[in-house]
């Protein structure tokens, strides 16, 4: 029988191999999940009924409406999880016993220059969303990576100005050098004028996950009101509609916007 209990070591020890907040909480819901589904179902999981069990699980998520995306990764997350707990799985059987939808990818168009003045002007962002939608779109930084800057992470009079990447907020976790435009740099020394070094450059309250939420919903209601939303409900501005992703299929990269002049 599965043991519950284990639930709360085995993130821990997901934490602790990545120190990502995003992957504790992405094990977390998924394992949710799985458990929501077993109490509703009835189901106590055995190494007998597992790959049952588990292509109901698929069916039930599938039969709430979540995506193709969502329920292979909160798959993956219980699989991992039921090895922890000790048992065997075949990925042989896994795959012919338990059906997955297939996830599928769209190729996605690149915003115009136009459309990016668009949601800068018509989105009429405040001067906080502006800076992180002007900051990953010259340097290509993660939204991640930016909400994690302190105020002392950043040489604003450096030509080009900078941003020093610490190898702990980096997915990659490498140390690395992010370049901005002056554009970026204007905007972000508006939000950071007279703030104490320790402060994070983006201060929105919590913890990164809290912060990574609150950042995208005030995007998207810019996307709104710019009337991007669509391109938004097409899937063709990349995984989960994130704000870095929207602003890399503009096809700027890494401090390019200088030769488009302002936006």
């Amino acid at each position: 029988m599965l043991d519950w209990d284990q639930a709360d070591r085995f993130i821990e020890g997901i934490y602790r191999r990545s120190h990502s907040v995003h992957s504790k909480h992405f094990y977390s819901f998924g394992i949710r999940k799985f458990r929501q589904f077993c109490d509703q179902e009835g189901i106590g999981l055995t190494q007998a009924n597992l790959y049952e069990a588990m292509d109901e699980f698929v069916g039930w998520l599938d039969s709430k409406g979540l995506k193709p995306k969502t329920i292979v990764d909160y798959n993956s997350a219980v699989k991992r999880f039921l090895v922890f707990c000790g048992f065997e799985i075949d990925e042989k059987k896994f795959r012919n016993k338990v059906s997955t939808p297939r996830v599928m990818k769209i190729a996605e168009e690149p915003l115009k220059l136009e459309q990016v003045r668009q949601l800068l002007t018509v989105g009429k962002p405040n001067a906080r969303i502006r800076a992180l939608i002007l900051v990953p779109l010259s340097s290509g930084m993660r939204l991640t990576e930016a909400l994690s800057l302190t105020v002392k992470d950043l040489d604003l009079k450096a030509e080009p100005a900078r941003a020093t990447l610490r190898a702990e907020i980096t997915k990659g976790k490498r140390a690395r050098v992010a370049y901005m435009s002056v554009e970026a740099r204007e905007a972000v020394s508006e939000i950071t004028k007279g703030a104490p070094p320790d402060r994070l450059v983006f201060d929105y309250s919590g913890d990164i996950w809290s912060r990574n939420k609150i950042a995208t919903v005030t995007f998207r209601r810019v996307v709104a009101r710019a009337g991007l939303g669509a391109r938004l409900d097409n899937h063709r501005l990349g995984h989960r509609n994130r704000p870095e992703e929207l602003l890399r299929r503009c096809g700027i990269y890494y401090g390019e916007t200088a030769r488009f002049g302002k936006v």
